[in-house]
């Protein structure tokens, strides 16, 4: 059970949720499900978690106070990378919270990834904005990024299937293979879904 301490409504069914919690924190990549949906952790805190929350159909925006019946389904196979610097991470989805959740713990080390690509069907759950952070390789109208990386100084841009401005037209993936052909300079990848 989890108790809501602030709700954000995001649009499109998502919800930026702060719950609290009194197990030992949850890895990196788990998931908490029950009947409003699903959430995945952007951020942890002793005893309280950021979730970015897909909300099953329409429903009401949960309220300070309300308590949660979430289960929990731990990822064992989230590792931190080994070489962050040389590290591609790919967020599609709920994978939106693990990347930035991963981005984050990488800040604490004085690390960042050489590029995050983030992709949703559903509008982002932030506003996007130019990033000032420009990457060879990558086409020069594709320039949409998540503000929180760009403030974070990690390159990020953002891929959809139907076009929005700045953003990639197509698959993270095919965002990733463009950029692969003029540079070679990534070691690793972490996949979010």
């Amino acid at each position: 059970m989890m108790e809501v301490i602030h709700a954000t409504d995001l649009g499109a069914g998502q919800w930026q949720l702060t719950v609290t919690f009194t197990d030992t924190p949850p890895p990196p990549g788990s998931r908490f499900c029950g009947e409003l949906g699903q959430g995945a952790i952007m951020a942890a805190r002793t005893h309280e978690l950021d979730l970015l929350f897909y909300a099953n159909g329409p429903q009401a925006l949960p309220s300070a106070g309300q308590t949660l019946d979430l289960t929990q389904q731990p990822n064992t196979d989230w590792q931190p990378p080994v070489d962050a610097n040389n590290t591609v991470i790919l967020g599609k989805q709920l994978g939106i919270a693990d990347a930035v959740y991963t981005c984050r713990l990488l800040k604490t080390q004085q690390q960042r990834p050489a590029l995050v690509i983030l992709q949703s069907d559903k509008p982002f759950p932030f506003k996007a904005e130019p990033s000032r952070i420009m990457l060879p390789g990558l086409p020069s109208d594709v320039i949409a990024t998540m503000p929180l990386l760009e403030d974070w100084k990690i390159a990020c841009r953002l891929a959809r299937e139907e076009w929005q401005p700045g953003c990639f037209e197509g698959k993270s993936e095919d965002l990733l293979q463009q950029w692969m052909t003029d540079t070679s300079q990534y070691t690793a990848q972490l996949v979010f879904h």
